[in-house]
């Protein structure tokens, strides 16, 4: 009994916590005063209009260029689902930062459940619970920038 519990804790600390990541990503109403969020939007938005070499040596070495370039890709697969059609491209190139910054921090509960489960076991619940709800990760989520990836890759 005492189990059922805890995995039910831990299911609605996740659930929460990857809620509060998704929350509202379009927030900014098209004032997007996060500098480096804009200068990576503007990368991906002209990607788009290189070819050839000049397309993979476009890229930005203050931040790094992989995940921009996964946003690239991914970008027409929100316009054909209509997840940013009433948007510009540079709009859609802020939701898909977003977005990707948002499961990448979700991905990190899971991870930080599998570690303090090995190395916290009887805290893991507590460690969870001040992951999903730190006030910073969630920002960082709510940011087309690369922390919440880097987290990720971290752990």
């Amino acid at each position: 009994m005492y189990h059922k519990k805890i995995d039910f804790l831990i299911i609605t600390i996740i659930i929460a916590g990857v809620f509060l990541r998704f929350y509202q990503l379009d927030w900014g109403g098209g004032y997007f005063f996060h500098p480096d969020e804009r200068n990576i939007a503007s990368l991906i938005t002209s990607l788009s209009q290189k070819n050839g070499l000049d397309f993979w040596l476009q890229g930005t070495f203050a931040y790094g260029s992989i995940i921009a370039y996964v946003a690239f890709f991914i970008r027409p697969f929100f316009e054909l689902f209509g997840i940013c059609n009433q948007t510009s491209g540079f709009d859609c190139s802020i939701l898909t930062l977003r977005t990707i910054s948002a499961i990448s921090s979700s991905l990190s509960l899971f991870l930080i459940l599998i570690i303090s489960n090995k190395f916290l076991n009887n805290f893991k619940v507590f460690a969870l619970f001040l992951t999903a709800f730190s006030p910073g990760l969630i920002q960082q989520a709510h940011f087309g920038t690369f922390e919440s990836t880097l987290i990720l890759l971290y752990l």
